[in-house]
């Protein structure tokens, strides 16, 4: 029956909407506390977000370009990300036998080829996802391809690949943001999302407009942000779910000496909505942290332990959360305010097992109301940023599920902050 729940329990979510998500109209009336809403930072009109889409293979936009056309071996783009991860673009042709990737992994790009000259990669150059835009250009030059960035040449691969404009092949596909082959044929397993923005593209000489994919402004496009920092933005319309089983503890703890250890930097557009909250495989939330009312708010064990915090008079440069929960006592500090009181055996006790037990989940930045009806749908919008658990960085892009309103790896640069 566990099992049974552990299915049924993720579907609903995996069909919301933003739109159902946004649905709050006996919700709370909220106030501003930041200019770090979404609506604040319109979209960049010469830009697209090659990071729409989460949990599949499926890319953001795709363009099919007539190869008896080209006049030109070389393809351009502008890319800014913080992402370490991801593909940028796809190109195929022969239906997919022949194909070509260019992504990031640990910042720095690499190519994948595979045909029936070659399968290989390779990979090079600094590391680029430090927030700012880059130019790169991809060439192919006979049996070559050569990469560049920013005017400087990266890389040089030869004899893996045949002229573009040799008359054999028709027609090529451009893919941004995913692939158009099965995840399981590339050459090196890669995390596909990637949280980045695109501009100036040019793919050979053809058109720039693409055949497929979501406009760059309007309902359900995550626009591209005029200034960034490291961190991941909640729209306010979805969360992200994780198996508490990723986090583990550094090194070998007892049993008896397991501790709950937390660090994030909140960085609100509204004081109310849920940080994070632990359940059980039953979907008892034993564990739920959120801003309400005057301050934070902290809910433990079935017993129900709380504990409440005001807001700092200064939230806009950032909230430093630090939360710890070990056998004895529970301690909470935001920024250099701290709060510390006892706790009982019972609720260390329930916390300790669900962390352990294998259908528990752990949710960041709101609960499904489908699961939770009684706290209802109440989201959290900011930045979450330097997130660590159990000595761990979080990353979003590892989530058992991460609503597609969420930029995993960039905020909003506002105004009111200086660039961390």
């Amino acid at each position: 029956m566990g099992h049974l729940l552990g299915f049924l329990w993720l579907a609903p979510l995996l069909s919301l909407s933003s739109g159902d998500l946004e649905t709050r109209s006996d919700g709370p009336v909220y106030s501003e506390t930041c200019n770090l809403s979404q609506r604040m930072f319109p979209a960049d009109p010469s830009a697209l977000n090659i990071g729409q889409k989460w949990g599949t293979d499926e890319p953001t936009a795709t363009v099919v370009l007539d190869l008896q056309q080209v006049t030109s071996s070389s393809s351009r783009f502008d890319i800014r990300t913080f992402d370490p991860e991801g593909v940028i673009f796809y190109g195929d042709t022969k239906d997919g036998m022949d194909w070509f990737l260019l992504g990031m992994r640990k910042g720095r790009l690499e190519i994948q080829v595979r045909n029936h000259i070659s399968k290989i990669t390779v990979s090079g150059g600094d590391a680029l996802n430090d927030g700012q835009w880059h130019q790169v250009t991809v060439t192919n030059e006979g049996d070559t391809v050569l990469l560049e960035v920013d005017g400087e040449l990266r890389l040089r691969i030869g004899q893996v690949t045949e002229p573009i404009n040799s008359g054999q092949v028709l027609e090529m596909r451009i893919a941004v943001g995913g692939i158009l082959t099965n995840h399981s044929n590339l050459l090196i397993p890669m995390n596909l999302a990637l949280d980045a923005c695109l501009r100036r593209w040019k793919w050979l000489n053809q058109t720039s407009s693409w055949h497929s994919g979501p406009p760059v402004e309007g309902h359900g496009a995550k626009p591209c942000f005029s200034s960034i920092q490291r961190g991941s933005f909640f729209s306010g319309a979805g969360m992200a779910i994780f198996h508490t089983s990723g986090f583990g503890t550094e090194g070998v703890v007892p049993w008896d000496d397991w501790e709950l250890m937390l660090e994030m930097v909140i960085r609100p557009a509204k004081r109310m909505g849920f940080l994070l909250a632990l359940s059980a495989e039953d979907y008892r939330p034993l564990l739920t942290l959120r801003m309400k009312g005057k301050g934070f708010s902290l809910e433990l064990g079935n017993n129900n332990t709380s504990l409440e915090l005001s807001f700092p008079d200064k939230m806009c440069p950032g909230v430093q959360l630090l939360l710890n929960i070990s056998p004895s006592h529970l301690l909470w500090k935001l920024n250099d305010e701290k709060a510390e009181l006892p706790l009982q055996e019972e609720d260390y006790r329930a916390l300790r097992a669900a962390w352990h037990e294998k259908g528990s989940r752990l949710f960041l930045g709101g609960l499904p109301k489908e699961l939770f009806p009684a706290e209802g749908a109440v989201f959290f919008e900011g930045c979450l940023s330097d997130i660590r658990l159990q000595g761990h960085t979080v990353d979003l892009d590892s989530a058992l599920y991460k609503s597609d309103t969420i930029w995993a790896h960039s905020c909003p640069q506002s105004s009111s902050f200086n660039q961390s």
